[in-house]
């Protein structure tokens, strides 16, 4: 559904997949997420994309954790509406909702 992507950034670089999912889905069920990482190190690149399954949620979780700060760091999560599009320079790990136990 359109809108109800959101790009994510300045996460904590030691979070997994999961934490970024557990954070999210507490302002509605998501249908996907996943953390950009490096493919030559590995490492986490502190950006992600959290799909809701409708816009109205996403827009809750966007306006409740504007001024979220993850630990260790000192400003807070960066999150607007994702535009698509994706950098060949990247992999991403993908959690999908049909992976949970509900």
């Amino acid at each position: 559904m359109k809108g109800a992507n959101l790009h994510v950034t300045n996460i904590s670089r030691q979070w997994t997949v999961d934490e970024l999912t557990v954070l999210f889905s507490k302002y509605g069920p998501i249908v996907n997420s996943r953390l950009l990482m490096d493919k030559v190190s590995g490492n986490s690149l502190g950006v992600g994309f959290v799909r809701f399954e409708n816009r109205n949620d996403a827009n809750a979780a966007m306006q409740a954790l504007r001024e979220f700060v993850p630990l260790g760091h000192t400003a807070p999560l960066s999150i607007s509406l994702a535009h698509g599009g994706r950098s060949n320079r990247l992999a991403s790990y993908r959690h999908n909702s049909s992976s949970q136990s509900r």
